[in-house]
């Protein structure tokens, strides 16, 4: 058989699986080659014989194959068959697991293709190590390696790579959180696919996108995204991607609060994946379900569905199948601490006075673990052990466990069977680490006269040994229903007496080294006598060990005898208080940045109570303040006090950025708003959430019923922009980085630029920075440097700047700058100028500076002057500059300067348009925090066409003339109705009008009647005005934006831009001009010979 035949045949049976065929036709066609001149093609066929030994899972023979054809090609020096087998020679030892000998191969590979002109092994190999980066977690150099794996296959014309290459591109995106080009890069890769007709691929991309959607919040559009995909799955037959599908449906629903369609959906998810015996989409599914089950409050069934993920995770693991399995398994392993701390939680909920006894215990026993050589590995699931230890208990009753006399027989034989109970509770769950002898056995006793099975000595697994002293250390050392606590050193001399009776004598030899360095540790800066009154708090056994104050137990303690002593008609108060934006902090900086921030804050607390005051730490974010004898207008004043001490101090930590804080705080009374700790806290933690609503860093009172919100001012202050906003905050990390950044925020006149800048003011504050913004003024003078002089001011009223050092030319626009007597006239400009930088420099070099210029179209030329100046000058300052610009508005002069400005490789324009129907309904749910009806979303939008200031003043007037109501809890929206234009909306539409003569806006006037859409032979037929009249107005009314070309109707044809200019427009025109138009339009209709292909309104074509 002639070498290609053997081939071809090979091929075609490794194609179908058949890979042993293959082989053997590989090895024939080998045995084939026997002059010289084709001795190049052996490495080639070595490669593909390499190829079936990893595809049957021989690594070892795969990679001895794959050697002899990179040696083979440099004997007869092919660079590109060479660079071909190194390439294999890197992909197998991926799969042995040797990264970094993988990357290397990588490299070499990639360089050999270059040398030999290999362009699509480079793009290959380029994307392979982004691959390896992006499981190394340097996303920044698998960023690069993409876009140069994208670049190469788009000058090949290779579009289905491409098309990869850019999904790749998008998940990477997602993952750095790079909203905006993430969906930029989904974008394109969907119109390729659609292009090549690869349906599943689109099913794949809209799938992924409804995950980037879910993870910014943007519920409404993943919804979207993911009805777009089941449209295209509804045509093709693509069972991974519908097991995809369903899998994105599940999360969305269950984001959204429909708990039962998604567990129908994820149910449907592991199905598919179950026929097709994918591991990773299983996987991926039971982990979602996991999510869901935790959720419900299903902890059993949570763990099941973790540990089942997890199983199939090390299967991929070991096969080698998976990239980033590492990652997944570690956000899998979080999952697991968190579900299982929450279980702990709620065994503690039933015993008053086990209050973090669990995480207590674990941490102990866990550190006791480590003395004694356990892996890290190994301690983590020892930890999931120690945390579940008493999970038995949640089968006693709680009267039985708060007991405060002594247990009957038959009490203390139910407490006795808690371990049994508990291993029966997790018999169903099969963890990846044994953790049942620490649930079973840790009461049995090294004399063996424990329980339950009396085990004795080493018999007793050594983990159960281990938590046994931890617990026993613990139940000493806190409060019980039937004991007081014990100090560290009386519970030591205690658990001393029973070494070697109750705990095995050489682990207690080792915990006392154990428990002595931690208590060392925890006395460590403790306060002592605190001026302002943490000192006279109940003392407790066990602080939180992050910030050293009470945990919500001993608070909760505490508060109760406090309001209890409250004499009849005494005051008493509760402050609640949350870290702003908390959660942006952890995802930003991490969570031990997130942690010195909480220690920070509770210092700051501590630092400005009044004497008396008793403070805690509630959980996560939240602190509690008791204030006895304390009204509500003196507890709100000392709300507004500890808000003030907190609210944009920077909090040093290390050598890191400083980070500004600020806190909310809701504040209730007694005996106003209840006479015990749980109705206070009600109370007061609804006020809490009023503050966060009314827009954060405030202290809210509660009342008997919320106050109504500001719905127009939240509404004002929220854009709804959660892409454009990503993309801003991404620029605003780069300029913090020390990369000075320009972007310019473009769009019509209401379309929410300056609600976006805005919104920029939190991530501003979190790197304890600074947002200062000037306007330029609609006027016909326009100031010199107007923006600029208020800009300029507020950044000198923050003091970063030396007040000692003396400026020239300054002063003249910022007059407390220093004299301007002796500088008489206009400054020399150069000079200006370069004070200016110097300030901004002085400035940025104290914390970051954002700089917004509003309204930059009616700017004068030396503003933009100074702006040019200041991009090409700044370079690596901590600035952003930041402009917004009407570009409805926008002068021909303007344009230019944006040009110029766009030369620099640091400047980015933010398009915002419209909102859409469903933006619109998400932006008004994300604001009314409640459901929205349909009716209403679609009278606004058609109102409105989406423009946010319009729906704002169509909300005001709607709310002026009783449509919507605050009925004291939620929002109420009556009939929907025609509401009169309110002015403001007329004045923003109505501005454009104005740019056109009087002769201009009667014939458009007169052309509204026609609607929307101008056809200007229509017009001429009706006698609006002859032809040259009407191209005259049209003209006009493109140049001023009230009219742009209507492209879908020919080229004869233009639109308004928006439909409420009609409205305006009939105002202009006599109602008798209006009826006598509308006449001979239908005059004109009536005689008018229809065209060849007319379709009569019979329907019939003529």
């Amino acid at each position: 058989m002639p070498y290609d035949t053997l081939i071809a045949e090979a091929q075609e049976a490794e194609l179908h699986g058949r890979t042993g065929e293959a082989r053997d036709l590989y090895e024939l066609a080998l045995r084939r080659i026997s002059d010289a001149a084709h001795g190049a093609r052996a490495s080639d066929v070595l490669r593909w014989i390499a190829r079936t030994y990893r595809t049957d899972g021989q690594l070892e023979l795969a990679l001895d194959c794959a050697e002899a054809a990179q040696a083979v090609a440099e004997a007869f020096g092919d660079v590109g068959a060479a660079g071909h087998a190194t390439n294999l020679r890197a992909i197998i030892r991926w799969q042995q697991g040797d990264l970094d000998e993988a990357e290397s191969l990588y490299q070499q590979a990639r360089e050999r293709a270059i040398d030999a002109g290999e362009a699509k092994l480079a793009a290959m190999t380029s994307q392979n190590l982004g691959v390896v980066a992006n499981v190394r977690g340097d996303l920044d150099l698998a960023a690069r390696h993409y876009e140069a794996s994208l670049a190469a296959y788009r000058e090949l014309g290779l579009a289905g790579d491409v098309c990869i290459a850019l999904n790749n591109l998008g998940l990477l995106h997602s993952q750095r959180e790079r909203w905006a080009d993430a969906a930029r890069a989904y974008d394109e890769a969907y119109r390729v696919a659609d292009v090549l007709g690869d349906r599943g691929t689109c099913i794949h991309i809209e799938v992924n996108r409804a995950e980037s959607l879910v993870a910014q919040g943007e519920l409404t559009q993943a919804l979207a995204a993911c009805d777009r995909a089941r449209q295209i799955a509804a045509r093709v037959k693509e069972p991974r991607a519908l097991g995809e599908l369903h899998k994105a449906f599940g999360v969305v629903t269950r984001e959204m609060g429909n708990h039962d369609l998604a567990e129908q959906y994820l149910a449907d998810a592991r199905v598919v994946a179950e026929q097709r015996q994918d591991l990773l989409l299983l996987a991926e599914a039971l982990k979602e379900s996991a999510e869901l089950h935790r959720r419900q409050g299903r902890n059993r069934d949570t763990l099941q569905c973790l540990n089942r993920a997890h199983r199939l995770f090390e299967q991929l693991r070991a096969r080698r199948e998976l990239a980033d399995v590492g990652r997944r398994m570690r956000g899998l392993e979080s999952d697991f601490l968190e579900v299982v701390r929450k279980w702990g939680e709620s065994i503690e909920c039933k015993d008053q006075y086990t209050q973090g006894h669990c995480e207590r215990v674990a941490d102990l026993a866990c550190a006791l673990a480590a003395r004694t050589g356990m892996d890290e590995q190994s301690l983590f699931w020892f930890r999931i052990g120690a945390l579940l230890h008493d999970v038995g208990k949640l089968v006693i009753p709680a009267e039985v466990l708060n007991k405060a006399g002594k247990l009957t027989d038959e009490e203390w034989a139910l407490v006795r069977r808690h371990p049994s109970a508990g291993v029966e509770m997790l018999a169903d769950v099969e963890f990846p680490w044994d953790v049942r002898p620490i649930v079973e056995s840790h009461h049995e006793r090294w004399d063996g006269k424990g329980y339950p099975h009396g085990l004795q000595g080493d018999a007793i697994p050594l983990v159960a040994r281990i938590l046994c002293i931890a617990d026993v250390y613990d139940a000493l050392t806190s409060e019980r229903s039937y004991k007081k606590a014990m100090s560290h050193q009386d519970a030591l001399d205690v658990m001393r007496l029973q070494a070697g009776v109750e705990f095995d004598p050489r682990l207690f030899a080792l915990f006392e080294t154990v428990a002595g360095e931690r208590a060392a540790r925890a006395t460590e800066g403790r306060p002592g006598t605190d001026p302002r009154g943490f000192a006279h708090a109940t003392v407790v056994s066990h602080p939180d060990e992050l910030t050293g104050l009470p945990l919500r137990g001993a608070f909760n303690d505490l508060a109760r005898a406090a309001l209890a002593r409250r004499a009849a008609g005494e005051k008493a108060s509760l402050l609640v208080i949350d870290v702003d934006h908390f959660k942006l902090i952890n995802d930003s900086f991490g969570h031990q940045r997130g942690d010195e921030v909480l220690r920070s804050v509770a210092q700051t607390l501590r630092r400005w109570l009044p004497s008396g005051a008793h403070l805690a730490r509630y959980g996560g974010d939240e602190f509690l303040v008791l204030l006895p004898a304390t009204g509500g207008t003196e507890a709100a004043e000392i709300g507004e006090l500890l808000r003030a001490a907190v609210h944009g101090i920077p909090m040093a930590l290390g050598h890191a950025t400083p980070i500004a804080m600020t806190v909310s705080v809701g504040v209730a009374t007694a005996p106003e708003h209840g006479v015990d700790i749980d109705a206070l806290f009600g109370s007061a933690d609804r006020a809490l959430y009023d503050a966060k609503r009314q827009g954060r860093d405030m202290v809210a009172r509660a009342g008997s019923a919320m106050p109504m919100p500001s719905l127009v001012t939240q509404l004002e202050q929220f854009s709804g922009r959660g892409a454009e906003r990503a993309e801003l905050a991404e620029l605003l990390k780069r300029a913090v980085h020390g990369e000075r950044q320009v972007v310019a925020i473009v769009g019509e006149g209401g379309v929410g630029k300056s609600a976006l800048a805005r919104e920029l003011g939190p991530e501003v504050r979190l790197r304890a920075g600074s947002l200062v913004s000037g306007r330029c003024p609609e006027t016909e003078t326009r100031p010199p440097y107007a923006p600029w002089g208020t800009v300029l001011d507020a950044i000198r009223v923050l003091r970063v700047v030396p007040e000692q050092r003396e400026w020239s030319a300054l002063p003249h626009l910022v007059p407390a700058l220093g004299d301007r007597r002796g500088h008489a006239g206009a400054p020399d400009r150069l000079e200006l100028f370069g004070e200016v930088a110097e300030f901004l420099r002085l400035a940025a070099a104290a914390r970051p500076i954002v700089v917004v210029l509003d309204d930059m179209q009616w700017a004068d030329s030396l503003s933009w002057d100074l702006l040019e100046f200041l991009a090409a000058r700044l370079d690596r300052e901590r600035i952003l500059l930041c402009i917004t610009l009407r570009i409805d508005e926008v002068r021909d002069d303007v344009l230019v300067r944006r040009g110029r400005l766009s030369r620099d490789p640091r400047f980015h324009e933010v398009r915002l348009a419209r909102f859409d129907r469903d933006e619109l309904g998400a932006w008004l749910v994300r604001v009314l925090q409640q459901p929205v009806p349909d009716a209403w979303i679609d009278a606004l939008h058609t109102r409105t066409e989406g423009n946010p200031f319009l729906v704002v003043q169509l909300v005001r007037a709607m709310m002026e003339q009783g449509g919507i109501w605050w009925s004291g809890r939620a929002w109420t929206i009556g009939e929907t109705g025609h509401v009169a234009l309110p002015t403001a909306a007329r004045d923003l539409v109505g501005r454009r009008l104005a740019r056109l003569s009087p002769e201009a806006c009667r014939t458009l006037g007169a052309a509204a009647i026609l609607g929307r859409r101008i056809d200007l032979d229509q017009a001429i037929a009706a006698g609006i005005g002859s032809e040259d009249d009407l191209l005259d107005a049209i003209d006009e009314g493109l140049a001023a934006s009230v009219l742009e070309p209507s492209t879908r109707h020919g080229n004869d044809a233009v639109s308004f831009t928006h439909g409420l200019l009609v409205e305006l427009l009939h105002e202009h025109v006599h109602p008798r001009r209006l009826r006598r138009i509308r006449e001979r339009l239908t005059g004109a209709v009536a005689t008018a010979t229809p065209a060849p292909g007319f379709t009569s309104p019979s329907g019939d074509r003529s």
